[in-house]
């Protein structure tokens, strides 16, 4: 299974180098290295508390 980036919501494949940030939910976020500049910049998800540009649960952009 493939994680999307919380960046630019692409996949990141398994093989690929990537971050993550542990969420207050205990839940993980996965970033692409070359978006380590922007996800460092998120500010969570008013509703979910996630850390992502395109919130999937929440159907909401904070880009």
């Amino acid at each position: 299974m493939e994680n999307r980036c919380g960046v630019c919501n692409y996949n990141i494949p398994m093989y690929h180098a990537s971050m993550h940030r542990i969420e207050e939910n205990g839940s993980l976020t996965s970033y692409h290295m070359r978006c380590e500049g922007k996800a460092a910049k998120l500010k969570p998800c008013v509703d979910c508390g996630e850390h992502r540009a395109v919130c999937d649960e929440c159907a909401e952009s904070d880009e």
